[in-house]
């Protein structure tokens, strides 16, 4: 630009005329120039925002995840000790990447290249496993009642007695999807109040 500009004004000021065709032909050199400066100047301030903004949105994003692990901590007394020691396994090792994402945010110049890549790992984790254990509570919410619907008559049944006492078993192993299927049948018969033993 500054080359292209000193030919210009050379041929503008100098004391030999210079003709027409010539100093268009320079002027619109170098206003293609200028634009393709401006274009490159605007290019380079959109990508510095984007920057700025995926920064900001990882360093904001680091509370609200934070404070998702601590819930999930508090749900897994909800359940057995290996799906607790599950869950504490998993929020372990979110706790350490979310340690480092806040030193990727705090090391100049920012790689946030790396920042996208973890952050986005990361949140992806925790939105999965907070799906996870949401649904798992729900499962466990419909079995209890499937259990306590299933007492009221398995003293009258030895069949139905023998098969509670299973299900039992599965509800503290936390097999909370097994149980409502698999006490399906038992559960329409008394519902309907049909004898036990027509169960197929």
């Amino acid at each position: 630009l500054e080359q292209n500009r000193r030919l210009y004004d050379s041929a503008f000021y100098s004391e030999h005329p210079v003709p027409y065709s010539m100093m268009n032909e320079k002027t619109l050199k170098l206003q293609k120039i200028v634009d393709e400066g401006k274009l490159t100047y605007a290019k380079l301030n959109t990508y510095l925002k984007s920057l700025k903004q995926d920064a900001e949105t990882a360093f904001n994003e680091i509370q609200p995840l934070y404070i998702a692990l601590k819930e999930m901590e508090h749900k897994a007394a909800s359940f057995s000790d290996i799906t607790a020691q599950k869950i504490f396994d998993f929020v372990g090792d979110s706790y350490l990447k979310l340690g480092k994402l806040q030193g990727i945010l705090k090391t100049v110049p920012l790689n946030i290249t790396l920042v996208n890549e973890l952050y986005q790992q990361l949140k992806a984790a925790v939105t999965s496993e907070t799906i996870a254990i949401t649904t798992l509570l729900t499962q466990k919410k419909a079995a209890m009642e499937r259990l306590v619907f299933l007492n009221r008559a398995r003293l009258d049944e030895t069949v139905l007695d023998n098969a509670t006492r299973d299900f039992e078993r599965l509800f503290f192993d936390d097999h909370f999807g097994e149980i409502i299927s698999k006490s399906e049948a038992f559960y329409k018969i008394l519902r309907e109040k049909k004898p036990i033993f027509e169960i197929e």
